[in-house]
C-alpha cells in the first residue's frame, strides 16, 4: 500500500467508528498511529515510532489520525 492509502484507510475506519452507538446513546471514538514501516528498520523501533503517533493523536483531542514521523 502507498502511504496516501494507508492514511485513507485509517481515515476511513475512523470515520466508521464514529458511526457506532453503544445503547444508542454512547457514540465510540478512536484515535489511529499509522506508518510505514522501512525494510530494514527494525520492529521494535517501528512499534516505538507508530505508538507515538498514536499516543500524538489522543492528546491533540481524540478522534484522529496522526502519521509517524520519518
Amino acid at each position: 500500500m502507498s502511504p496516501e492509502e494507508v492514511r485513507s484507510l485509517a481515515q476511513s475506519i475512523l470515520e466508521n467508528v464514529r458511526t457506532i452507538l453503544i445503547n444508542s446513546d454512547y457514540p465510540l471514538s478512536v484515535s489511529i498511529g499509522v506508518g510505514m514501516r522501512g525494510r530494514d528498520e527494525p520492529q521494535e523501533a517501528f512499534i516505538k515510532k507508530v505508538d507515538e503517533a498514536l499516543y500524538k493523536a489522543k492528546n491533540s483531542g481524540r478522534g484522529r489520525v496522526e502519521w509517524a514521523a520519518a
